[in-house]
């Protein structure tokens, strides 16, 4: 069984290759279009389900693919992926990936589509989805040098958010034309880039399957080896922790829209300020995550940032105005995604290679998992306290401050005296 290694040590084998290098190029121009389509199938696929129902349950799962894949295959998917080549599986998922979405595209322009099938192929993307992420983060381990995990974290980053501001605009705007099928058969093409980018990625650039066999006994073993390394490994079980009461408490931004439209009046307008402020501001936190990690150490820097965005949910309980909540989400969004690129990179640097894939996907499945019970928590305490969420936002800041100094002490700190 592997040993954890010490916090700071980077058991890591990389290839040395640097952001503006071929391999990362490549794919960071095959995600950054994938991230563009991925964001108009955020609103695509609501909007086919809302044209057949107006069943609100089947209108929040219609929001939920991502979430339901991770909690379906987020722990199966980490142990493939550190058994076999990460391209191969990347090119496998964005394959399976353009033909779902090739399937929905069909079935949506020929009124075929029942909710139930628009919402299993959305699963089924979203499995793929999932599998793809991880071997993602393996490969990139692999091909970026440890110094410069944090810059290519970043671009990557920025894309995703630039994709979840402008995907869902394009999607509004072709929908309101030719219809929301056909933002489906943009993301299936969107896939397409994606393939042919990593087909030309260089063969030496990317790891190789670890050549033994998968079987069900052996896949409950590697299982059993990652867990026990992210509980064992005292700097990335602290970073997962945070990870996951950090997730649960900021589920309350999923009252943001409630709370500018009925505890501040400002109506649809006023939601859709306070949102972009939120996304505006995670593609500024995507902007400035490279300089900053180049002038502070990650683990004071994700501690730093959580702890700014705890204030700023603490503050948004306070909000007298839209502006101020608008404000207010904007830093949510700018610190959450400084401290996310930090700690995939943080990880990236001192997981070995062989366990990568399945410290990446148990994070991000209790990570994910955390937020959908968080919001349903955070609707209860508003709902308990007279319709008004700002008891839910100041209880989630307060929480979510003293989450970060016990991490900090405990994990994070012993961390900031070594190079991590």
């Amino acid at each position: 069984m592997t040993r954890p290694a010490e916090p700071g040590a980077s058991t890591a084998s990389h290839a040395g290759s640097r952001p503006r290098d071929l391999p990362f190029l490549l794919l960071w121009g095959g995600q950054s279009v994938s991230a563009v389509g991925d964001g108009m199938a955020l609103l695509a696929i609501p909007l086919l389900v809302l044209e057949q129902t107006s069943d609100p349950v089947l209108a929040a799962l219609a929001a939920t693919p991502q979430t339901i894949g991770y909690l379906l295959s987020g722990l199966v998917a980490g142990a493939l992926v550190d058994r076999l080549d990460t391209r191969r599986v990347m090119l496998a998922c964005d394959a399976a990936r353009l033909a779902v979405f090739a399937l929905l595209t069909a079935l949506a322009l020929a009124g075929a589509a029942p909710v139930w099938v628009l919402l299993g192929l959305a699963v089924v993307a979203a499995v793929f989805g999932v599998l793809f992420d991880t071997a993602h983060a393996a490969m990139l381990q692999g091909i970026l040098a440890p110094a410069h995990l944090v810059a290519g974290n970043s671009r990557l980053e920025l894309s995703t958010q630039l994709g979840v501001l402008a995907g869902p605009a394009l999607a509004g705007a072709i929908a309101a034309g030719p219809g929301a099928g056909v933002c489906l058969l943009v993301d299936a093409a969107s896939y397409g880039v994606s393939v042919v980018t990593l087909w030309l990625l260089p063969r030496d650039a990317v790891r190789r399957e670890r050549g033994s066999g998968l079987s069900v006994r052996r896949a409950a073993g590697d299982l059993r080896e990652g867990l026990s390394y992210l509980w064992r490994h005292r700097l990335v079980r602290a970073v997962c922790g945070l990870q996951v009461v950090v997730n649960l408490l900021l589920a309350v931004e999923t009252l943001i829209v409630f709370f500018a439209v009925h505890t501040l009046g400002g109506g649809p307008a006023g939601a859709s300020v306070a949102l972009a402020a939120g996304a505006g501001g995670g593609v500024l936190g995507a902007s400035i995550a490279g300089p900053l990690g180049r002038r502070v150490a990650a683990p004071v820097l994700i501690s730093g940032a959580l702890l700014v965005l705890a204030g700023a949910l603490a503050a948004a309980s306070a909000a007298p105005s839209v502006a101020w909540l608008a404000a207010a989400n904007l830093v949510i969004g700018l610190t959450s995604v400084l401290a996310t690129v930090h700690i995939r990179a943080l990880r990236q640097r001192v997981v070995p290679p062989e366990l990568i894939g399945r410290v990446t996907a148990t994070a991000r499945t209790l990570a994910v998992a955390a937020y959908p019970l968080g919001a349903v928590l955070a609707g209860q305490l508003t709902a308990m306290t007279g319709q008004s969420p700002r008891v839910a936002f100041a209880v989630a800041g307060l929480l979510g401050a003293g989450a970060v100094v016990v991490g900090h002490r405990t994990g994070l700190r012993p961390a900031a005296q070594t190079t991590v």
